[in-house]
């Protein structure tokens, strides 16, 4: 996590480029001024502003770039320097059954099926996994706040995607071999939930609860990895496929832990609290 000194002049951090996400801390009594560009904006241009939190934004289109300076008051700015933590793509799998529940199976790709299809001869039921590596996060740390952001593709609007933790200390990708199997991982009690979008984008999931729950799990150390169930909260529509898609491997996709004093953990991507 590095810090910046913000000027009347607008400023990028040089390490955002290439990324579609910027993740920032913003704290103090006052505001920064913000706007996206694909090169350095005049010294008259506006801005939006924006005051205390923690920030995961998208770029409106690819290569653009956020720009930063003074608004009002006084903050302290930090930011991380690249796109946050990420998921491990390698392990990231879908759990499927299907033909009532004569085929089941598991595939394991970077980008995770959520939900139902009924576009076939018979209806298929799809949940993710997805986990990061190390979270580096300990279980007395103290959390202000934690965000997943996953690209997706999704068939429809407005399917509402509900994500749980699973309560482990060490990795479970190895017991995720059919659906069964993975809805029977001890999840959260909290969970978390977005809304599918059929043009594009993100679905953003608030974490805090869940981080908190896995912070109590037994054994839970900086190797934990931080591990997600997701599905569908809904029901098979007939004769229509409506899944979407979560892109683990997308440089949007990133897992945001802030402490309470404005630091930034961020999980790992190597094979997380595996003996």
């Amino acid at each position: 996590m590095a810090t910046q000194t913000i000027t009347s002049t607008w400023w990028t951090a040089d390490s955002w480029a290439g990324f579609q996400t910027a993740t920032f801390v913003v704290s103090g009594s006052g505001t920064v001024a913000i706007r996206w560009g694909f090169t350095d904006p005049p010294s008259t241009a506006g801005g939006g502003e924006i005051g205390a939190g923690a920030y995961t934004l998208r770029a409106p289109s690819s290569g653009m770039k956020l720009y930063i300076r003074t608004g009002t008051g006084s903050v302290t700015f930090w930011y991380q320097e690249g796109p946050g933590g990420a998921f491990d793509s390698t392990l990231t799998k879908s759990a499927y059954s299907g033909n009532s529940g004569a085929d089941t199976g598991v595939t394991t790709l970077p980008r995770a099926v959520v939900g139902f299809s009924d576009a076939g001869s018979s209806t298929y039921e799809y949940a993710a996994y997805l986990t990061t590596g190390n979270s580096n996060l300990a279980s007395t740390d103290t959390v202000d706040s934690s965000t997943a952001v996953l690209a997706q593709s999704a068939r429809i609007s407005g399917r509402t995607l509900r994500a749980y933790g699973l309560e482990y200390a060490t990795s479970q990708a190895s017991s995720v071999t059919s659906l069964s199997a993975l809805q029977a991982l001890t999840k959260t009690t909290a969970y978390a939930e977005a809304t599918t979008n059929s043009s594009g984008g993100v679905v953003q999931f608030d974490l805090s609860s869940i981080v908190a729950e896995l912070q109590g799990v037994t054994s839970w150390a900086t190797t934990s990895p931080i591990q997600l169930y997701i599905e569908d909260t809904g029901a098979a529509v007939t004769g229509d496929d409506t899944t979407a898609r979560l892109f683990s491997d997308s440089g949007a996709s990133l897992v945001q832990i802030m402490l309470t004093d404005g630091s930034l953990v961020t999980p790992g991507t190597g094979v997380g609290g595996v003996p």
